[in-house]
């Protein structure tokens, strides 16, 4: 999967506080995928740890759930910090799914390109002379692009 994705309404609640729900938001995170939330549903990210010291928003309504969680809530419609994606409710559905779907594609090609880069470094290495130490190396190639 690219994404895990929690969406808000009336059962949104439910996950607050499930164990099962923090797992899959902690292992999607540590992995590199996309963690988002709309609505109330945003309070479980919150809730499961991943919005510490991030931008957020949530449902104006349970914005004090982020707050003690330790997320910079900012209110927006919509709003994107690194590979989390929060939304306030249903009229920024549309733009919260733009962003998840635009950061999937941007993860997608930061992927192939740090694979192709490490080849092409690899490949440099061996027909330079020049050892892999001295070379660009694939991990720096990610640091310098902000998902």
């Amino acid at each position: 999967f690219d994404a895990i994705v929690f969406v808000g309404g009336p059962g949104a609640v439910e996950y607050w506080d499930d164990s099962t729900a923090h797992k899959l938001l902690k292992d999607a995170i540590s992995s590199g995928k996309v963690a988002a939330g709309i609505c109330s549903a945003a309070a479980t990210l919150a809730k499961a740890g991943i919005l510490q010291g991030k931008r957020a928003t949530v449902f104006p309504g349970d914005s004090q759930e982020l707050i003690d969680n330790g997320a910079n809530y900012t209110a927006k419609h919509v709003e994107k910090d690194g590979l989390i994606i929060t939304a306030d409710g249903p009229n920024a559905a549309r733009d919260f799914g733009e962003e998840i779907a635009k950061s999937i594609i941007q993860r997608r090609s930061l992927s192939r390109f740090v694979k192709c880069g490490k080849i092409l470094c690899d490949n440099f290495s061996t027909l330079s002379g020049i050892s892999p130490d001295q070379n660009l190396r694939s991990s720096n190639v990610k640091d310098n692009f902000k998902i």
